[in-house]
């Protein structure tokens, strides 16, 4: 069920911004609609999520228009334009609205148009001054035994199932949590990532329902660089690193100052997505395991 019908007045409920790509302007309602891969809520890959599988964005319009149909102007956003915007329904994040673009920043090798390109490109110049300087690590390999299984679970397409039935494939991952048949609708980014390490033979002592509880659990030591199939943690949404609420996952790299990670319970499935830097409140590895 959409949250659109807000509460209170506007804010108050917790409207969340975004920035994101525009990727189609098609619009079969013929409203002006764009399809926006959004930063933080959309991957690049369009395997996993193809632009078709995008929401409809709806363009708030400037009040020299009419603001009835036939009256006043028309959406001239270009598709590859970076725009903000915020969601109508937070946080079921379906129905994004946006107000305005970006100018096109130039001085990123590439692609023009996508969404860590234009992102990590408005980052710079925001927080620096400058294009390019947010950091990259990119490693090759097939990393730890652990990373091996997430990655299969993920080809594996494991999902949710909505409604009164349940998928055994995501209950598997909290059995030892003690999940039932009602359960698999609930936060299960930790368990997964417990059910992986455990698999590859890793303690998983301390490790329980709660995203940073990764943070605090024995068999795992921190380290101050992300390695491949490391253990990543990141705060959620707005709220500080300090709070209980958090997102857990295996890294995969980083660019422009965005992590991309395997994790569970993102979109209600095994997903590849991105976290920001500035959210990540640590990185963890397995102790007695070789660093890849």
């Amino acid at each position: 069920m959409s949250n659109f019908i807000v509460q209170n007045f506007a804010g108050s409920d917790g409207a969340k911004w975004f920035i994101g790509v525009v990727e189609d302007r098609n619009d079969p309602l013929q409203m002006g609609r764009l399809r926006v891969r959004i930063h933080g809520a959309h991957v690049d890959d369009k395997s996993l999520i193809p632009t078709s599988e995008l929401p409809w964005a709806m363009p708030v319009m400037p009040l020299t228009g009419g603001g009835v149909s036939g009256v006043g102007s028309t959406v001239d956003v270009m598709i590859g334009a970076c725009v903000v915007g915020f969601w109508l329904d937070w946080p079921d994040c379906q129905m994004p609205a946006i107000w305005g673009t970006f100018p096109q920043i130039e001085g990123t090798p590439g692609a023009p148009g996508t969404l860590h390109q234009q992102g990590n490109r408005i980052n710079d110049v925001i927080q620096n001054g400058s294009v390019g300087g947010a950091g990259t690590i990119v490693p090759t390999g097939e990393g730890p035994q652990w990373l091996r299984i997430a990655r299969g679970e993920l080809a594996k397409g494991v999902a949710e199932w909505k409604g009164s039935s349940h998928n055994p494939e995501v209950l598997k991952y909290g059995k030892d949590l003690g999940f039932t048949t009602d359960d698999s609708e609930h936060p299960w980014c930790s368990a997964f990532v417990r059910w992986c390490l455990k698999n590859a033979g890793a303690d998983v002592t301390g490790i329980t329902g709660l995203a940073k509880s990764s943070l605090t659990a024995p068999g795992l030591e921190p380290i101050t660089e992300p390695v491949l199939g490391c253990v990543a943690v990141y705060t959620r949404g707005g709220y500080s690193k300090s709070s209980i609420y958090g997102h857990v996952g295996f890294w995969l790299k980083r660019e422009g100052g965005i992590d991309t990670i395997i994790s569970g319970n993102t979109g209600d499935r095994v997903a590849v997505s991105t976290e920001s830097v500035n959210k990540c409140c640590g990185y963890r590895w397995p102790r007695g395991f070789p660093k890849s």
